[in-house]
């Protein structure tokens, strides 16, 4: 038997890996499991690779690097599946990060082809119609405009498009149509949020909407919307018989950089009592308070994450139907006043 082995080692190597090929292929095609599961670690294993070796060229800034990296990874992406793929979700993201740490612009430039290749998989990407407005600013002044308006259109509150329509405008002032973009529509523009893909809130992204509950009962809570900015809206709330208010809790995702105004809170009874503001204690996770006297208190928006704003009153209330305030939401500019008079 050993001379056997002896004298056929190379066959019966041979036959071994011939078997276990066989046995591979055959798992692989017939237990979906299996092939999922191996297809799910190599796509893995093809993002973690292709993240690091375009994040070495990203830490030394050298973008034509980036580019081509980035290019070939979309190509990669095309020949395994084409269009929107989970593939595609993370080639947004390292572009992203290289975009973040752009400084001029011929680092945009060198991303154009990015940028471009990522339009034809997928035109409703909001940030890359912003990135090619950038890029294409100084050699393509049409086609950057309507790259703006597509961004606008895909997400008329947000402010990174006006703080892009700015710089071009600022850079390039051959047409006030940018200016008027800016003046007319940024603070007016409500609706229509930019939610991150690593971003869950609340209220999944709306900022014209609140969540407001009292004495921390999440269970009974009320979803209010915001229905024009620069003015006052009153918000009513009806209450059974004997129900006592120590503390109101509202949930928002108000739009970054804005302010929130406060003032007229009532309770309606027998007779109808006003709560002047310093008799309330006013907290926050991330808002900041500008401005108080006993009438109104303004506070500033910093993110649009969820933000938990909560009022102590000083006493319980008892003895009414009604509750009633009045809050009014601004947007701040993104430049000088004087630039839209």
């Amino acid at each position: 038997m050993l001379n056997f082995i002896k004298k056929n080692k190379l066959k019966l190597f041979l036959l071994i890996i011939f078997l276990t090929i066989i046995t591979l292929i055959t798992l692989i095609t017939f237990k979906t499991s299996l092939r999922h599961q191996i297809f799910t670690l190599s796509i893995g294993g093809l993002n973690y690779f292709q993240n690091q070796r375009i994040m070495y060229f990203i830490k030394f800034r050298d973008y034509e690097a980036v580019s081509k990296k980035i290019e070939d990874y979309i190509d990669i992406s095309n020949k395994i599946s084409p269009g929107k793929t989970s593939l595609l979700d993370e080639i947004y993201n390292i572009t992203e990060l290289a975009t973040n740490n752009i400084v001029s612009q011929e680092q945009y430039n060198q991303m154009e082809k990015v940028y471009l290749k990522l339009n034809e998989i997928s035109d409703d990407i909001y940030k890359n119609h912003l990135w090619l407005a950038q890029a294409l600013s100084d050699d393509d002044i049409e086609k950057s405009y309507f790259h703006l308006n597509k961004a606008i259109n895909l997400s008329p509150s947000s402010e990174d498009v006006y703080r892009e329509i700015l710089n071009i405008y600022f850079k390039d002032k051959r047409n006030d149509f940018l200016i008027k973009m800016y003046c007319q529509n940024y603070f007016l523009s409500l609706h229509g949020g930019n939610l991150d893909n690593d971003r869950i809130n609340y209220l999944y992204g709306s900022n014209n909407e609140f969540v407001i509950f009292f004495n921390d009962n999440l269970e009974k809570k009320y979803v209010k919307f915001i229905d024009s900015l620069n003015e006052f809206n009153e918000y009513e709330f009806n209450f059974p018989e004997n129900f006592k208010i120590k503390k109101l809790t509202i949930i928002k995702s108000f739009l970054n950089g804005s302010i929130l105004t406060f003032k007229d809170l009532k309770f309606y009874g027998d007779v109808t009592k006003s709560i002047k503001i310093d008799n309330l204690n006013f907290t926050s996770k991330t808002s900041y308070i500008l401005e108080e006297n006993e009438n109104f208190i303004t506070l500033l928006n910093t993110t649009e994450n969820d933000d938990k704003l909560e009022i102590n009153f000083q006493n319980e209330y008892s003895d009414f139907f009604k509750f009633s305030f009045k809050i009014k939401l601004e947007k701040l500019p993104l430049t000088n006043k004087s630039v839209c008079k």
